[in-house]
This record gives structure tokens, sequence and C-alpha cells, in this order.
């Protein structure tokens, strides 16, 4: 998380007082996905509706699953966090600096890849929509394992027998 917040290619998301979704860079991939997992969106600045769009679209989801903006000052509403929400700006240069998304197997923008502990990276192939991105999310964490609660063993041996044996 703190490497997210690092970040020094920001995107469309540089306002850590409004936008919930964290800009992230290829730098610091995979991102740490213990304890909730990643939902990252791959894109690429340009056209001025598309990015308000997916911009929008990516705070509420964000929003919605317990993100907060970085620097909100009022978080008393806060939800439980059960995801993070990233987004690559797969263009956008900084000095020596540049997201590689390439290196990522993104060959097609926007691309949207859910990041978890419990299943390898998995693409939302469709386009991009709120409601049909929040199935999507939905249908990941459904997927994780729910936690087995473990008896503790019991020694095969009988408690006498596992004292000392002195008169051998």
């Amino acid at each position: 998380m703190d490497e997210a917040l690092k970040c020094d290619l920001k995107g469309l998301f540089i306002d850590a007082n409004k936008d919930s979704a964290l800009p992230v860079c290829t730098s610091s991939f995979p991102p740490a996905l213990e304890p909730v997992p990643w939902m990252v969106a791959f894109y690429e600045t340009g056209d001025q509706n598309k990015d308000k769009t997916m911009r929008k679209t990516l705070n509420k989801i964000a929003e919605k699953y317990g993100n907060n903006p970085p620097k909100k000052v009022d978080a008393k509403n806060k939800k439980p966090l059960k995801m993070r929400v990233g987004a690559v700006d797969c263009v956008m240069k900084k000095g020596n600096l540049k997201n590689d998304c390439d290196k990522l197997g993104i060959t097609t923008l926007p691309t949207v890849r859910f990041y978890s502990s419990w299943a390898e990276p998995k693409d939302f192939d469709s386009f991009f929509d709120g409601d049909e991105l929040k199935q999507f999310v939905d249908t990941q964490l459904k997927e994780k394992p729910k936690p087995v609660k473990v008896d503790a063993v019991e020694a095969d041996m009988p408690e006498e027998s596992t004292k000392a044996k002195e008169d051998l």
C-alpha cells in the first residue's frame, strides 16, 4: 500500500482528497495482496469523456469496497476494506519513469485485472461499465476460500511415554 502511494506517475488520479482509486506504478507489481485483494485498471489517457467516466467509475467502485481517499480528513463513515482499487496510466512518462504495462501482459487498453492471493490474476472481459465491473468483482471475491478451522493435533503417544526414561 505504501509503495502504491509513492507512485509519481499519477495519471487521472491526482487528487488524494477526492480520488479513492490509487495511482499505481508497474514497478511496484505485484501489489501486496494481503490482507485484501486488488482490482487494477490499466488505461491510457487522451479522450476527455472516457477519462472522466473511467475516473468516476473507479472512484465509485473503490468507495463501495471500503477505500477512502488517502488524504480525506473525514473518514468516519468508513466501510470495511474488502478490496483495494488501483489504476495504472500505461502511457504516462515523467522524467525517466514510465509505466511498462507490456511486461505485465497488458495488450489492450483499458484492461481491468483482479489480483488476489487465492487465485491467478483474472481480467475483466467486458466494456468498462460500473454495474458489470461490480458483478465481476463480487464474483472474484466469492471465490475466496473460506477459512478452515483446524483442530489441534494430539500426540499419538500416551502421556506416560513422553516422560524421560531415567531407569534404563
